[in-house]
């Protein structure tokens, strides 16, 4: 008889217990469950923004081709741009506009020059006093300019996409 009565005794308890580990019944208690769960997990750092490669168009008949890689650098960004099928052994002014590539707008930051190989190739790395979330607010342009003194006629044109 005691074997029957432990028996009886753990059958009577599974209720009990089973209860005690069941979901809530109403959707409040699943929903505070829910908040403080929220509540004390970490919040999730933002990601950082990605580099933002654009290609370059040419203007005025250059046959410039080339590409231009925004990245965040703190709070400046900086702009990486790769000429191409330049004339060889020269020197390009470049500089972030206001505006769009039909419509060049005042200049938000210069670049720094890119002179070109015999190949008619430059690259240069430019870090700018403004944010990403500026240059890639879909109102900015890169602009490098024909060779020579103070910047002429332009020879290629990204604009930079919002983000």
């Amino acid at each position: 008889m005691p074997r029957t009565f432990r028996m009886l005794s753990l059958v009577a308890a599974v209720p009990f217990f089973a209860a005690a580990c069941a979901a809530p019944d109403n959707q409040e208690d699943a929903m505070e469950d829910t908040e403080s769960a929220q509540e004390t997990a970490a919040p999730m750092p933002p990601a950082p923004p990605l580099p933002i490669l654009v290609q370059f168009t040419p203007l005025n008949e250059s046959g410039i081709l080339g590409d231009v890689e925004v990245s965040a650098n703190g709070e400046s960004s900086n702009v990486r741009v790769t000429l191409r099928s330049s004339q060889p052994e020269v020197t390009h002014q470049g500089h972030i506009h206001m505006g769009t590539c039909e419509e060049p707008g005042s200049v938000m930051a210069p670049l720094n020059a890119i002179t070109t190989d015999a190949a008619g190739t430059g690259t240069t790395t430019s870090t700018v006093a403004l944010p990403v979330a500026t240059v890639a607010n879909g109102q900015h342009i890169v602009l490098y300019h024909q060779a020579g003194g103070e910047p002429g006629t332009p020879v290629v044109c990204a604009a930079i996409p919002s983000q």
